[in-house]
């Protein structure tokens, strides 16, 4: 966060928040420590990693929030 904040970034993505289908048994930040990433920043922070229907109610209401496995899961054909 420190270097994209250095460097003019506009947007700061930051995974994984919770655990992902693609990393499984990786850490993750939870929203807790996703949450207190994001407050020390002036950047917004898009939250990446596990977001789904269910977890993405558990980030803050200004929380940007991609969710790239929930979409390719979700896609009807």
């Amino acid at each position: 966060l420190l270097a994209a904040s250095r460097s003019g970034a506009a947007l700061v993505f930051l995974s994984p928040l919770f655990p992902t289908a693609s990393h499984p048994g990786g850490l993750a930040l939870g929203p807790i420590r996703w949450r207190l990433a994001a407050l020390a920043t002036r950047i917004p922070v898009a939250a990446l990693g596990g977001i789904t229907g269910r977890t993405v109610l558990s980030l803050p209401r200004e929380a940007a929030a991609g969710a790239i496995g929930a979409l390719s899961t979700s896609v009807i054909y």
